[in-house]
């Protein structure tokens, strides 16, 4: 499974290969990369398109490379099946799943024949896939093609049962994967079915870099004061990208009931929707939701933000209102961190990140009216609130460190070239 290597190095070179343009995925490869020990490792980036996080890998003093030239992410071609998207036996379906043979041919074959030539040309030791294996198709038979030992960093839940398809592409291409890191055990209890050995993967939480949500403390005045926030009204977050299973249409109904028993109640909506899978039309549809549930005026919809840590920091309470199963719930991690008390559906990863009722609160998907409760009890018990947000943050510094991350991590490469030698 090892590729043979050429010659000894100091540095072996790790490519990162990140399709997607932004999300978790892409904070959670900063995190990473910004805390592997250089003279130990050498990080290169491959982007599929330039994007924001480009140019802050670059600042990182990191090579960045970009698979194509233009300078526009490529939109989504299609509903992506998992099981946060899965959908039944259909006509529709028949037809994605002939596409996606073509796909396969035409598309991804030529891609991975690409990301070869890169591979052997910048004399890469390790492939390190930054998202599951259907995305990174391509670069996982790339590494293949350039016998090379490669990483699936998953991050992703799947639904196999629901495509038989990529049950079996996924199934031959796991066998090109050395190891397997997944972000939580939700993620890995999906990759069950592929039949992967046990000693090949590895649950390892995303790191967080706690400074960060401390320093952000000082900005949490600014912040209110840019939204119009008083010190008398209560500010509740939801964070994350627009998209119709972020559950942020539950998150509004929510708030009748809050409004009601707190009328000086104001709701930011953080988040700006993105190419396919409905997320335009659903942001539409959650403003003239909102308008309809007569809370226009208690929310902001602030678009996409850089400075999710002095949002966190600004708010009272962090609502991650997802409506499918979440792969992790980074800004569950996040709220945590800032020493704020969070509310998260019980779902897929988020369920494995806080106690209940201790270092946070958990409602059902799609229950707006557990949701409003829970909130409403928050913003009624400041004292509750005040100390579950302090245990959380104190049980973030315990689980969630960089360091962690960064040392588990560069264990799985040096015992993969360890193998190799």
């Amino acid at each position: 499974m090892f590729g043979l290597r050429k010659k000894s190095k100091s540095r072996p070179r790790i490519l990162f290969v990140q399709k997607p343009p932004g999300g978790g995925s892409a904070t959670g490869l900063y995190d990473l990369v910004a805390g592997i020990n250089k003279s130990l490792f050498e990080p290169v980036i491959l982007f599929y398109e330039h994007n924001y996080y480009s140019d802050r890998f670059k600042e990182l003093g990191v090579e960045v490379l970009h698979l194509n030239k233009s300078g526009n992410t490529t939109p989504a071609t299609g509903m992506k099946r998992n099981i946060l998207t899965g959908t039944g036996l259909s006509s529709l379906n028949v037809y994605r799943s002939t596409k996606k043979i073509y796909r396969i041919l035409f598309n991804e074959l030529p891609v991975a024949w690409r990301i070869s030539r890169i591979i052997k040309a910048k004399d890469i030791d390790i492939i390190h896939h930054n998202n599951d294996l259907s995305l990174n198709r391509p670069s996982v038979i790339a590494a293949a093609i350039a016998r090379k030992p490669q990483i699936s960093h998953v991050r992703w839940l799947t639904d196999y049962s629901s495509d038989k398809i990529a049950y079996f592409l996924d199934r031959n291409t796991s066998r090109f994967v050395d190891f397997f890191i997944y972000m939580s055990k939700a993620i890995e209890k999906t990759y069950v079915p592929l039949g992967i050995a046990a000693e090949r993967g590895e649950v390892i939480n995303d790191p967080f870099d706690l400074k960060i949500y401390v320093e952000a403390l000082s900005f949490s005045e600014q912040i209110r004061n840019e939204f119009g926030v008083t010190d008398k009204d209560n500010l509740i977050s939801n964070v994350g990208r627009i998209m119709p299973w972020k559950g942020q249409d539950y998150f509004l109904e929510s708030l009748v009931e809050v409004v009601n028993a707190f009328p000086n109640t104001k709701a930011l909506v953080v988040g700006a929707p993105e190419p396919g899978q409905g997320s335009k039309d659903f942001y539409q549809e959650l403003k003239k939701k909102a308008k309809e549930l007569g809370i226009y005026h208690n929310i902001i919809f602030t678009g996409f933000r850089k400075d999710i840590p002095a949002i966190m920091a600004a708010s009272d309470i962090v609502v991650h209102s997802a409506s499918e199963p979440e792969p992790f719930g980074r800004v569950i991690v996040e709220a945590m961190a800032s020493g704020r008390p969070v509310i998260a559906t019980a779902a897929g990863g988020a369920a494995e990140i806080f106690e209940d009722q201790k270092t946070g609160i958990l409602v059902q998907p799609k229950d707006a009216t557990s949701m409003s409760k829970a909130i409403i009890q928050l913003l009624g018990d400041k004292d509750f609130a005040r100390k579950m947000g302090n245990l959380a943050q104190v049980d973030v510094k315990n689980r969630f460190t960089v360091e962690q991350h960064i040392s588990a991590v560069q264990n799985i490469y040096s015992r993969i070239l360890d193998k190799e030698r």
